[in-house]
């Protein structure tokens, strides 16, 4: 803890062993995902569904500048899309295999985001460094 202000957060010993950045991983599954969802909106007409992907991409981009509370936000969502490809892939799995398989591998996928969100070190310090930078001047 910082001897000029007690409200600062915790030094922690994964933020001086990763270095705080972005995995480009992470990067190509998210710019995926998007260019995926606004193609497709497009594509069916649904223009007003184009304002949910704006929200993501605010979170994300929030997210990439070391915002805690954004990565929580964005890894909720996908947390709950995960599970409700899973159980679109449950429910389609009788009548359509191959419906249900694509729903199961969508799962898979936004389970890999959720996954980077929340336990990639190089993210865990890159929250930390946002942290840091963000009680800095108080």
């Amino acid at each position: 803890m910082s001897d000029s202000n007690p409200n600062s957060p915790i030094s922690s010993p994964v933020s001086e062993s990763v270095r705080p950045r972005v995995p480009r991983t992470l990067i190509a599954f998210l710019a995926f995902y998007f260019f995926c969802t606004i193609v497709s909106n497009l594509f069916e007409g649904n223009v007003p569904a184009l304002v949910l992907t704006g929200i993501i991409a605010i979170a994300t981009w929030r997210t990439f500048q070391g915002s805690r509370s954004a990565s929580r936000y964005l890894g909720g969502l996908f947390s709950l899309a995960t599970l409700i490809c899973m159980r679109s892939a449950y429910l389609n799995w009788s009548p359509s295999r191959e419906t249900a398989v694509i729903a199961l591998l969508t799962a898979v996928y936004m389970a890999v985001i959720v996954g980077y969100l929340f336990l990639s070190p190089s993210m865990r310090a890159l929250y930390i460094q946002g942290d840091k930078e963000k009680w800095a001047g108080r």
